[in-house]
């Protein structure tokens, strides 16, 4: 075996992938009722509800390489949304933003005198931190504070 110069893995140009166009992706098409689907009017209002146009911001994400575009997928529909520009997009995709959420632990002991009793204590934040900047509906931004209250 041959002794060299170590590689720094971080000091390389790493090949790249071309460039691609990305917008909303994912299946148009209608979806056939049968004839046990029931609708109701709370049904349809919640439909419209979620599919109300509002505008949010993705804040930035200080872990270097992060990806400056998030895609979101809802019902096999993707939408992307570019971290720091104001972006208006259907509730539905903020709801799954609101629900993307990682939890990582703090070890404690509680007793000294027990060192194999340990305590795990949850700490629980967004993956991709935004702020709602514009919802025309006035249940809006309590509908969102209900989302985020909600435990994992």
């Amino acid at each position: 075996m041959a002794r060299g110069r170590k590689v720094e893995t971080q000091e390389e140009t790493l090949g790249q992938e071309p460039s691609r166009n990305i917008s909303e992706l994912g299946g148009h098409a209608v979806e056939r009722m049968s004839e046990n689907d029931v609708i109701t009017n709370e049904a349809l209002e919640l439909e419209k509800f979620m599919n109300e146009m509002v505008t949010i911001m993705v804040h930035d994400d200080p872990v270097e390489g992060a990806l400056p575009v998030i895609t979101i997928c809802v019902n096999g529909k993707n939408q992307n949304i570019i971290r720091m520009q104001e972006q208006r997009i259907r509730r539905k995709y903020v709801e799954a933003l609101a629900r993307c959420r990682s939890t990582t632990y703090n070890q404690r002991v509680p007793n000294p005198a027990e060192p194999a009793n340990i305590q795990m204590d949850p700490k629980t934040v967004l993956t991709y931190p935004f702020q709602l900047v514009r919802d025309d509906n006035p249940r809006g931004r309590e509908w969102l504070k209900g989302i985020l209250a909600q435990a994992v």
